[in-house]
């Protein structure tokens, strides 16, 4: 069964995609590929928020095909303005598309299994599978059972809604999903790097290219350095090599001795580079294999980022322009369904897209003196982000009022990065933006005594970061500058991307969200959600520069070809030749070296290779004992409650029944600490070993509470509740066989499950349950 849901899934991908293409192209018509990239993602867009909407009252294949109805409805109006699709244009699109999601499945057919330690894929996992097993939305929450979802399922729904259609089940599903999301950030890339070259006669193809290699495939310059020092004597690592290892969490000859030269490379150990934080990019999050809130919103950041670039190319005058801003509400909409924090980025994309555009938004406001023009552009994009925020909020609305996590506010003043680790994870983009933009900053400055002041002020204060524990500022603040000038002084899309992830960087450099788990690294998931986002829109605007690079060395070697005069120094055409090889390479070691990993071995010898799209195949061979009975419950309709152990040790298989079934138990993994708090979550850690070990009228009462139809005695139960303790000496598991009201519904390999009849048990105890 490998061949056939792939086809199927592939099938569902192209037609959605065709539908939604007069949607993109009325979107995004000036788009350099008239929007074919964002077809499937504004697709999906539009099937999602239906089905969101009516799935509050029924959530079924009706729903999502009615989705589907009206997508094509809405295709059919926009058909009428939407401009002719170029076939060239969307062929290539479908070759990028064809290309990174063939990469990323060759990864998931030797990797596929959804195992619970090295990330998130458990959980990932059993959120696809509870989208799929509920018939109303939100689903319920298989780890804390009788309650809805708290976390992000909007990119699972997106995934969910693909495999209703296609009739695929949530195992392979899981699998498609990943190449899927992957294939539209690259798409997405392509495009919008494309689009931005386009606008300025620079080749669309050399830019979308690079930028699909820098967002789709590269990572930091931590494992090329961790290689370097590899060669090195031993005397020098140790002298130089702190830096290259500052992010693992390890004493330093420990973390040296485990990463430190080709035999110990990892791809897992690439993300620790600043120390108490994490710093992901696209590529890793998709090798490593999970299917994760910040993963799958990154198609929808970037069509945002291609409707606020759509925004700055219309006229002012053009009553259409505002109806692109307006159509980032939606997708911003989904976004918070999928991963809230990419809200305020898309927010405040709209800003300094409204901010930083060549000319005012309100022409009307555009008079009298300098002051009164700034004033009215700024409370203008201000008002234009709220306004995209706040309708981004009703559309999720259901979502957002109850999804009320477990949070302590802002923190301020986190520990900072030092400076070489911090070039390490992101001068990748730092160096090439601060060789093409603060020369155009210094030409800006030409004649004019205030703004050559105000330059050199603001890189002063860049550089005395050094002597304050603020490293970053001496990377950021020049970006910032360069930024802020030329996107406003030369209406340069690029630089408004440089900007906002500087003004990202700099702000979790500054300050952090006190979310759970509370205590420990201050910022760790602050930086690892937003470094992310940050790569993927540096990535587009890296791969407009090396697309201008390429240009301008095509040009060089067709001038000399041809005995012209270069178009520019030779200088300056060597040095941007040799940074365009140094970073295309730096940006393809990652890949090379996960597939030699990974897929080489397989294709090495092909007669071993057992490939597989099943997430869960991997159960039978790992848990044989507990296979048949996960199975057994895999098959029962409907969410009947079932009891586990609590999974209080994370990351292991605890839960498993719950999760791979998506059938609620009382209380799963700690996560639930953080969506609901730890009190809360807790109270069901005691009951569920109360009732596995408890007084059983009391046992009985918390039964029929919780409304538990099955009881799932495994290895893990036993091992947990069966097993005297200092705190608990006269521990033992409760006979459930020998209690009225409970029959064996199954028996497999080390598994019993016990069906609950909550009225005979209730009566036989004479006891009062709910």
């Amino acid at each position: 069964m490998l061949v056939s849901p792939l086809v199927v899934w592939l099938i569902v991908l192209a037609l959605l995609a065709t539908v939604g293409g007069p949607l993109a192209a009325a979107a995004l018509p000036r788009s350099y590929d008239r929007g074919t990239a964002f077809a499937l993602p504004i697709a999906l867009v539009v099937a999602t928020l239906f089905t969101y909407w009516a799935g509050q009252v029924s959530f079924t294949t009706t729903t999502v095909i009615g989705a589907v109805v009206l997508l094509g409805g809405l295709s059919l109006l926009a058909s009428r303005v939407a401009p002719p699709i170029p076939r060239r244009t969307a062929l290539e699109t479908a070759a990028v598309f064809g290309v990174a999601f063939a990469a990323m499945l060759a990864l998931r057919l030797v990797g596929p299994a959804a195992i619970p330690p090295g990330g998130e894929k458990f959980l990932d996992y059993g959120l696809l599978r509870g989208v799929l097993r509920a018939d109303q939305l939100p689903p319920e929450d298989f780890w804390f059972a009788g309650e809805r979802l708290r976390y992000y399922y909007g990119g699972h729904l997106v995934a969910g809604i693909v495999a209703k259609l296609s009739g695929v089940e949530a195992k392979y599903a899981y699998n498609l999903a990943i190449p899927t999301f992957f294939a539209c950030i690259a798409t997405g890339a392509y495009s919008l790097a494309g689009t931005i070259a386009d606008a300025r006669d620079r080749s669309p193809r050399a830019a979308g290219l690079a930028a699909v290699v820098v967002v789709g495939f590269g990572n930091n310059l931590a494992p090329l350095a961790r290689l370097f020092l590899g060669v090195l004597p031993d005397s020098l690592v140790e002298q130089y090599g702190r830096a290259a290892v500052a992010g693992i969490r390890a004493p330093t000859s420990e973390a040296l001795d485990s990463v430190i030269g080709y035999a110990n490379w990892g791809y897992w150990n690439t993300r620790y580079v600043l120390d108490g934080t994490l710093v992901v990019s696209p590529s890793w999050e998709y090798v490593n294999g999970d299917l994760h809130a910040h993963m799958m919103a990154l198609p929808f950041l970037l069509l945002v980022a291609a409707l606020c670039f759509a925004w700055w190319r219309t006229q002012s005058t053009d009553p259409r322009r505002w109806l692109r801003l307006l159509a980032v509400i939606p997708v911003v909409g989904l976004l918070a369904l999928t991963n809230l924090w990419s809200v305020p980025t898309a927010c405040g994309l709209v800003a300094l897209t409204v901010a930083c555009a060549g000319d005012h938004p309100f022409p009307g406001l555009d008079r009298g003196s300098r002051l009164r023009r700034e004033v009215t552009r700024h409370a203008s994009a201000a008002a234009s982000a709220v306004v995209v925020g706040g309708g981004g909020a009703l559309v999720a609305a259901p979502f957002l009022l109850d999804h009320t996590p477990v949070s302590r506010g802002v923190g301020l003043l986190p520990p900072r990065s030092a400076l070489v680790p911090f070039l390490l994870a992101w001068g990748l983009f730092a160096v090439p933006f601060a060789v093409v933009l603060l020369p155009r900053v210094l030409s800006w400055t030409a004649g004019s005594r205030r703004r050559t002041a105000g330059v050199g002020i603001v890189l002063l204060v860049s550089v005395a970061g050094l002597a304050v524990d603020f490293a970053a500022l001496a990377v950021l603040g020049p970006l910032l500058l360069a930024g802020w000038v030329l996107s406003r002084a030369r209406a340069d899309f690029t630089a408004a991307l440089v900007l906002a992830g500087a003004g990202l960087l700099l702000i979790v450099e500054l300050t952090y969200a006190r979310v759970w788990p509370v205590g420990g690294h201050e910022r760790w998931n602050t930086v690892y959600k937003v470094s992310i986002q940050v790569w993927t829109l540096w990535g587009v605007g890296l791969g407009v520069v090396l697309g201008r690079w390429h240009d301008r060395l095509h040009e060089s070697l067709r001038a000399l070809g041809q005995d012209r005069d270069l178009p520019a120094a030779p200088s300056k055409t060597v040095l941007t030749s040799v940074l365009l090889v140094a970073v295309l390479l730096s940006t393809c070691a990652f890949p090379v070296l996960v597939y030699d990993a990974q897929v080489d071995p397989v294709v090495s010898n092909p007669g071993q290779a057992d490939l597989s799209l099943d997430a869960t195949r991997y159960v039978e061979r790992a848990h044989p004992n507990e296979s048949a009975a996960i199975d057994w419950l895999n098959q029962r309709e409907g969410t009947p409650t079932i009891l586990t152990q609590a999974g209080d040790e994370t990351y292991t298989w605890h839960s498993a029944p719950a999760t791979l079934t998506a059938l609620p138990t009382v209380v799963g993994w700690e996560h639930e600490a953080g969506y609901r708090g730890i009190e809360p979550y807790e109270s069901r850690v005691n009951d569920t070993a109360t009732i596995y070990s408890g007084n059983w009228s009391t046992s009985a009462q918390l039964l029929a509470r919780y409304d538990v139809r099955y009881v799932y005695v495994g290895p893990d139960e036993r091992r947990q509740y069966d097993q005297p303790t200092l705190t608990h000496p006269d521990r033992n598991l409760v006979a459930f066989e020998e209690k009225p009201g409970i029959t064996v519904a199954h028996r497999s390999g080390t598994v019993t499950i016990y069906a609950v009849n909550e009225t005979a048990m209730c009566a036989a105890e004479n006891v009062s349950c709910p």
